[in-house]
């Protein structure tokens, strides 16, 4: 309902969907986009994720955000939290069902809080290799499997 598709959004969408397909040449196992919102907490939008999926991602990002975080009190402990195990705000609904999140066989949306975890230079200098890793993690653990 607060979505509105112009003719021009439709052609950009599309010329972006098929670039994402061509990098993947044709076979789009695992989609991740990342986003910025003024939350507090790293929030994950899924498709075609489990809940032991979900556990999996959640366990590994605190194991490693705990471990880049050991004696560092400056930099704020960010939670993060993930469908289908956690309630989260930004759904992605739309992209879930008209957009590239659709178009994965398993897609993930994260949403990263601008005013805690990326506002200040110390706090990307140690969430950025967090988040690397992470995907590392989820690549190596979920593609090629259901």
């Amino acid at each position: 309902e607060r979505e509105f598709e112009t003719a021009r959004a439709k052609k950009t969408y599309e010329q972006f969907r098929k670039s994402v397909l061509n990098a993947a040449q044709g076979n789009l196992e695992l989609y991740i986009d990342i986003h910025q919102n003024s939350g507090q907490r790293i929030e994950v939008a899924t498709v075609g994720f489990s809940t032991a999926d979900a556990r999996f991602i959640k366990d590994a990002y605190r194991a490693l955000r705990d471990d880049a975080l050991q004696g560092r009190p400056d930099i704020a402990r960010v939670d993060l939290t993930i469908e289908p195990l956690d309630e989260i705000e930004v759904g992605a609904w739309a992209a879930k069902t008209n957009g590239i999140l659709a178009v994965a066989k398993r897609s993930l949306h994260f949403e990263l809080p601008s005013n805690g975890l990326m506002a200040s230079r110390r706090g990307r200098e140690i969430y950025t290799p967090i988040l690397t890793e992470l995907i590392r993690k989820i690549a190596a653990q979920m593609v090629g499997t259901n």
